[in-house]
């Protein structure tokens, strides 16, 4: 589950990937999902993924 820095979701936060990373993530990692409520990919400048079939598990 892929989180913006300040969600209070995220009990720990690693580290903070770039817009690049985010990408190549997305890439090796298709099923990783993105927060419905920090909608992280807004503050990234990217386009919100499409919806996942049969609705995954959420954070």
């Amino acid at each position: 589950m892929l989180h913006r820095g300040n969600c209070p979701d995220a009990k720990s936060v690693a580290g903070l990937l770039s817009v690049d990373e985010v990408r190549i993530a997305f890439e090796e990692f298709p099923e990783m999902e993105m927060h419905e409520m920090c909608a992280p990919w807004g503050s990234l400048g990217i386009d919100k993924p499409p919806a996942r079939k049969g609705g995954g598990r959420r954070a």
